[in-house]
């Protein structure tokens, strides 16, 4: 995996993504340049990922990645707000994710 994601203390967040749009509340795409070409494979995955969750707010996303084993097992004995920003292994993120 090419990014690193972090145990944010609001959830799971991949670093390089959250630094390009920090503080934005939202993220539109007309507020961006698209410098990459896409398979018909990532295409169909993305619309899959917007399907299921597109409509969800922060809140509702945030117990979604609480509640997932890579977030969970990386924060350990953290509690609810602290933050100690991990790295999520990539193998927790692949055991878990992979279909």
């Amino acid at each position: 995996m090419e990014d690193t994601f972090k145990d944010y203390a609001n959830g799971s967040v991949n670093k390089r993504l959250f630094d390009t749009h920090r503080g934005r509340r939202i993220v539109r795409k007309e507020d961006y340049r698209l410098t990459h070409s896409f398979s018909e494979s990532e295409k169909r995955h993305m619309e899959e990922v917007i399907g299921t969750y597109g409509n969800e707010d922060g809140d509702t996303l945030r117990r979604y990645t609480h509640g997932e084993k890579p977030w969970r097992e990386t924060r350990g004995a953290l509690s609810d707000g602290e933050s100690d920003n991990k790295d999520i292994a990539d193998s927790l993120m692949m055991e878990y994710y992979h279909n």
